[in-house]
């Protein structure tokens, strides 16, 4: 009571109400605004209000404005508009992923639509090699052959980086723009230019395989909630695509070594059966004396 009304409304929304109310002044109509109200509690909520003018006896113009809480409509839509931005932009990467058979395919375009997804500069997939100890960059997007060349020799350790390697076994997606001191040396964040990241784990059940990285070169940290949901689904799609693969390569790898087996043992059968299938014949032919009507009947 007794306060300006729009003290209390969020700054960046009143010229938006008061265009909307004064067109109703103007017009003598009824107009309806949505805007951000601050509760005493000192939370932001939505309210629709809808203002009237009127002439009071002494022909002053004023406006009535009765307004409702919709907050929770707000969040119900807005919940709503991330699940469909979510899914949708799940089913395209998977439609994308799932229709490849094989490793190489699979990593390029994973570093493709990851970055496309979370509209970052570049992206990079990190696999788990056991002979290396360490997480080897197998597939890259969004940088020169030079870049590229520069971050193939870079390993990355349980003891180069502990830290991060450690969160993200507890917690699936880390972001940084700490990235080049913490997890690549300075000259590597000199050629690449990344001034933040975000890493999300790859697994296979629940051995961790891989990382997935994407990196922005104008800092937008921390990630939307939606963005969060996005990569940590892509990671969950790459992770049964790079699954699939790996068992459509063994089942190929076990095929070729059957024909080879089959190729082979035939080359060496094939030697020995023809020999033995011409004495056959010159036994049947009488070449080595007459044969018995018995003898004749086996060897046929």
């Amino acid at each position: 009571l007794g306060r300006n009304t729009f003290d209390f409304m969020l700054p960046d929304e009143i010229a938006a109400a008061l265009d909307a109310f004064s067109r109703g002044l103007v017009e003598f109509t009824t107009d309806q605004a949505v805007f951000r109200y601050r509760h005493k509690n000192g939370e932001w909520r939505w309210f629709e209000g809808t203002g009237r003018p009127f002439r009071t006896a002494a022909g002053e113009i004023r406006v009535m404005v009765v307004s409702r809480d919709i907050t929770a409509r707000k969040r119900a839509e807005e919940a709503l508009q991330e699940e469909a931005q979510v899914s949708t932009a799940l089913v395209r990467v998977g439609e994308e992923l799932s229709s490849l058979l094989y490793t190489p395919a699979i990593l390029d375009q994973l570093c493709r639509v990851t970055a496309q997804e979370l509209g970052s500069s570049c992206s990079y997939t990190f696999l788990w090699q056991p002979e290396e100890h360490a997480f080897i960059p197998v597939a890259h997007w969004g940088d020169t052959p030079e870049q590229w060349e520069a971050l193939r020799v870079l390993h990355l350790n349980y003891s180069t980086i502990p830290t991060i390697l450690s969160r993200l076994e507890q917690e699936g997606l880390v972001e940084t723009d700490e990235i080049d001191r913490d997890l690549l040396p300075i000259a590597f964040h000199k050629t690449l230019g990344v001034t933040a990241s975000v890493y999300v784990v790859l697994r296979r059940g629940s051995t961790l395989v891989g990382l997935q990285s994407v990196g922005y070169r104008e800092s937008v940290l921390p990630l939307p909630p939606t963005q969060r949901r996005i990569v940590s689904g892509i990671a969950h799609l790459a992770s049964i695509a790079l699954g699939n693969a790996q068992l459509f390569e063994q089942a190929e790898s076990a095929n070729r070594l059957k024909s080879d087996f089959i190729a082979t043992i035939s080359h060496e059968l094939r030697t020995p059966l023809h020999i033995i299938m011409g004495y056959n014949n010159l036994l049947l032919d009488g070449e080595f004396g007459d044969l018995a009507t018995d003898q004749a009947e086996i060897l046929q």
